[in-house]
């Protein structure tokens, strides 16, 4: 009574309180996708959890084609809309270590074209734009700059792209007056390859102009200097240079030197490619695959960013091959599953190896990690976070609409798929019972198979913690329960026996409780996550357990998914 038992004075008085009338009716537990991943190293940033809501906030807060960028940008917030939708994403950031290297590699250009061409490069999967290679000999300047524009035009590139110089040379013009000269020609600047001029226009002050006919200084001066990253030395001879007085300067490119954005060993696995018209025409592209990555960075201090939020999947950016992250968020993980905490997780790791040994190398060493799973595309040159970023898109989306529904057969759009021959269904079959998830690729195609943990431990047969889906419907069921018991006429509420009398609305009794459950129970199985309802109401039974104590057990059959359809078809001759 809002009214005080005590009160004698007449008086109306009316309470509005909101009431839950969702009794019997499962509440879908909401999802939220966090990311565990670097900016870039030249960019500034705090270490804080952050909410992305678009991947160009990403990217100026963390850097164009760093891990993050390209997570939310490809992988879960695309701008065609095509992602999560309304589910919340944040980023719990990474800096590099403090002895981490970026991996680099490279690309020199040879060969004779027969026929002009239009190529891109592919760097991780994401392609440059279009460039033109003209028909002839390959001039490595002209293909450099050509495949330089094209390339940092795509503003997520995960590399920082620069040209590999030949030795520059200067020569003066053969109608000089002065007799001064232009020498001790450095490129360590980064300026354009191509035919640079140095033009007097008194007998101490020059014009430079760039390979492309802009007159970039108006005030060269006689002695070293560097400008527009072009480093040179003007001697002035014995005879002084007039109005006019020329010099040509050749810089020339022979590669393109690659470079990651971000430091660790995550960045070998950032795969160099060229997408050519024709392998028949002539143009050779010669990669050194990007290789010195070393020391990625460590995520405990990261993973405590998620603080009480509950966090239902986690997108590793790191390789699947580091251990020491995987080890870490397993342990976290775990703690996620504590009687206490009770908001578990699942993180998702991406893997391109082609082969299965490969692919289930470090898997098949963990069978006891219900916390990580591994998400595959077999020998696809995208990098490995964003296969797994692009499969949570799908993942959550379907756990957040529907969690009893499986995730086998989702189109994976934005990554690549590989080329190499894809793994057959004992390979599929073999992967799964190794701890790793799997893909099928139809007419080029990346489709989800079945996405698991790594747990299979060999005394548990099956698994129970081995398919994500499962683990869905175990958030959904202690979200519910949560919800329930989280009320406030269950918080402080009088306990007394089943039989015992009481005209105390507030009091609560066993009984109560294992009705509350049972509602519980005939939502969730109206929603497909258990089945089996009466099974799981009989199983209830709820005791006092002590003077403050509520003792309540259940048992829930899980419903099952159509993965595995055995269909027997016969048929025969009809006679007469």
């Amino acid at each position: 009574m809002a009214v005080e038992a005590s009160a004698v004075a007449s008086v109306l008085g009316i309470t509005t309180n909101f009431v839950d009338l969702r009794e019997g009716v499962a509440a879908l537990l909401p999802q939220q996708v966090y990311v565990i991943g670097q900016g870039n190293t030249a960019s500034t940033y705090p270490l804080d959890k952050y909410r992305a809501l678009s991947a160009g906030s990403v990217a100026q807060k963390f850097g164009f084609g760093s891990q993050l960028h390209n997570a939310v940008k490809i992988g879960l917030l695309p701008e065609n809309g095509d992602g999560v939708g309304t589910i919340p994403v944040y980023l719990l950031p990474l800096g590099d270590n403090a002895a981490g290297v970026a991996a680099s590699g490279d690309l020199t250009p040879s060969g004779t074209a027969t026929a002009a061409g239009e190529y891109r490069i592919r760097i991780g999967g994401i392609a440059s734009q279009i460039f033109v290679v003209p028909k002839g000999v390959v001039d490595p300047s002209l293909f450099c700059v050509s495949a330089y524009d094209a390339i940092t035009a795509v503003t997520n590139i995960p590399v920082i792209t620069t040209y590999g110089y030949g030795v520059a040379s200067s020569s003066p013009d053969a109608g000089n007056t002065g007799d001064g000269t232009v020498g001790s020609l450095t490129t360590d600047g980064g300026p354009k390859p191509g035919t640079w001029t140095i033009t007097a226009t008194a007998a101490t002050e020059f014009t430079l102009t760039d390979p492309d006919g802009v007159v970039v200084s108006t005030e060269v001066i006689p002695g070293a200097q560097v400008v527009s990253g072009l480093g040179f030395t003007i001697t002035v001879g014995g005879t002084p240079f007039v109005a006019g007085d020329e010099f040509t300067i050749i810089v020339p490119a022979t590669s393109l030197q690659f470079e990651a954005r971000s430091a660790g060993a995550w960045t070998n696995e950032i795969e160099l490619e060229a997408i050519v018209p024709d392998p028949d025409l002539g143009v050779v592209f010669t990669f050194t695959d990007m290789t010195g990555g070393l020391a990625n960075p460590t995520v405990d201090a990261a993973l405590t960013k998620i603080g009480t939020d509950w966090a239902t999947m986690l997108v590793n950016c790191l390789n699947s091959d580091d251990t020491t992250a995987l080890d870490a968020i397993q342990t976290y993980g775990e703690g996620r599953y504590g009687t206490l905490v009770h908001q578990p997780l699942v993180s998702f790791v991406g893997n391109t190896k082609a082969t299965f040994a490969d692919a289930t190398a470090t898997t098949s060493l963990r069978p006891d990690d219900r916390i990580n799973s591994q998400l595959v595309a077999p020998g696809s040159p995208s990098m490995p976070f964003l296969v797994a970023a692009r499969q949570v898109a799908r993942i959550a989306k379907q756990a957040n609409d529907d969690p009893a529904v499986d995730y086998i057969g989702k189109l994976v759009d934005g990554i690549v798929a590989g080329e190499t021959e894809q793994w057959d269904y004992p390979t599929r079959d073999a992967a799964i019972k190794a701890g790793s998830s799997t893909v099928t690729v139809r007419n080029g195609n990346v489709y989800i198979g079945d996405v698991v943990t790594m747990y299979n431990p060999e005394e548990e047969q099956p698994p129970g913690y081995r398919f994500v889906v499962d683990i869905v419907r175990t958030q959904n069921v202690i979200y519910n329960l949560w919800l329930e018991f989280v009320k406030p006429e269950w918080v402080a509420a009088p306990l007394i026996p089943d039989d015992e009398p009481t005209n105390n609305p507030n009091a609560r009794k066993p009984k109560s409780a294992k009705a509350a459950v049972a509602g519980i129970i005939d939502g969730l199985a109206d929603a497909a996550i258990i089945t089996k309802r009466e099974v799981a109401k009989a199983s209830i039974l709820a005791t006092i357990g002590g003077p403050r104590r509520l003792n309540v057990t259940l048992t829930t059959p899980y419903s099952g998914n159509t993965g595995i359809k055995d269909i027997q078809h016969n048929w025969g001759f009809i006679f007469g």
